[in-house]
């Protein structure tokens, strides 16, 4: 069955609370900028599989709908979370960060 994802929207700003994400001075190193990505899912398939894939497809995720998504920096798993929405974009609510 495929049925359509929806949403909540995050109305107002969470309680944050906590350690940080990432524990460095930020008066020597704020200025410097990585790359985050979020993780929804991944799946396993043959190069057969792939190659029939066409525009339309739908490719089936090993993770339930319900399973915390991956938040990753340069490549390295950092957090676990939410997709939430911000307004009219994708926002990732932290729920726990991974050493």
């Amino acid at each position: 069955m495929i049925e359509d994802l929806e949403l909540s929207e995050l109305s107002e700003k969470s309680n944050v609370t906590g350690d940080s994400l990432v524990k460095i001075d930020p008066v020597i190193y704020g200025h410097l900028k990585t790359t985050l990505e979020v993780v929804v899912g991944s799946v396993e398939m043959t190069v057969n599989q792939l190659l029939q894939l066409k525009a339309g497809s739908v490719v089936k995720m090993l993770e339930e709908v319900n399973s915390p998504m991956i938040l990753k920096m340069d490549g390295k798993i950092v957090a676990s979370g939410s997709l939430v929405i911000i307004d009219d974009n994708f926002g990732f609510e932290i729920s726990e960060i991974i050493d």
